[in-house]
């Protein structure tokens, strides 16, 4: 999609100051859609609960250090159990209660890849798992990784879920939150990535709601004007990198060619 808008004689400053007031419309928006942090854990916890004939030994996170704990699983329940990854992942829970995430991590990455051994590269099973490695990833701040894993939680609910299937919906929403939320936590180019992502999953996300919902269902109100803002966004956005390119050659006259989409 192209746009093309008329040179403006604009500081970069008053297009600077739009784009965050747009910002805060879009987070005011979308915020109560899903709030990350303490939403995020509580939502995967209970999508993870592990089956009540899964009892381990301990209540509480274990003195030993999770390559220790690993080891322990691996003896009790075999390599490639298929109880091993739920009781990887049911340990890798209660480090994060305990708030240390490193630990987690090492249990719930183990956990993720032999659930993709077992089930299938593309399967269901991983998706609660890899909500708690977002979760404890969140919590220390990596969000490079962070956004990788909402990328491969977004491919995974494609691959898996049909576009009648409302967990599809679920996943995508969860994933769109994801980028309207790391708006406030980037500037530059990783703004613009996290803009077109959540542009994109808007659009797909209306495309299925117009083949499963009620056209006079409240979602289509909420989605036709969060296409609207990140829209305008990548529009200003390509206007003030371009006026300021401009401004910094000293140019004259022209066209702004917006491609941000």
């Amino acid at each position: 999609m192209m746009f093309i808008e008329q040179k403006t004689q604009q500081s970069p400053k008053l297009f600077m100051k739009a784009s965050r007031g747009l910002a805060v419309a879009l987070s005011f928006l979308l915020t109560p859609l899903f709030c990350f942090g303490q939403q995020l854990a509580a939502t995967t916890l209970t999508a993870s609960a592990p089956s009540t004939d899964l009892v381990l030994e301990w209540s509480q996170p274990p003195a030993q250090s999770p390559e220790k704990l690993l080891a322990t699983l691996k003896q009790k329940f075999g390599a490639y159990n298929v109880k091993l990854p739920e009781a990887l992942r049911a340990t890798g829970r209660q480090f994060q209660e305990a708030g240390d995430h490193q630990s987690a991590l090492v249990l719930l990455a183990k956990s993720w890849r032999l659930s993709r051994i077992n089930d299938g590269f593309y399967s269901a099973s991983q998706i609660p798992t890899l909500e708690l490695i977002i979760y404890s990833e969140m919590e220390l701040g990596n969000w490079q990784a962070v956004d990788d894993h909402y990328s491969y939680l977004e491919l995974l609910h494609r691959r898996v879920f049909d576009e009648n299937d409302p967990r599809l919906e679920l996943g995508l929403q969860k994933v769109s939150a994801w980028h309207v939320n790391a708006l406030s936590l980037t500037s530059g180019k990783d703004r613009v990535h996290h803009l077109r992502e959540a542009y994109h999953l808007f659009k797909d996300r209306l495309a299925i709601a117009e083949q499963n919902l009620d056209q006079s269902d409240p979602k289509f109100g909420y989605l036709h004007e969060s296409i609207r803002i990140t829209e305008q966004q990548l529009r200003l956005n390509s206007q003030m990198s371009k006026a300021i390119v401009l401004q910094q050659q000293g140019a004259g006259g022209g066209s702004l060619l917006a491609d941000s989409f």
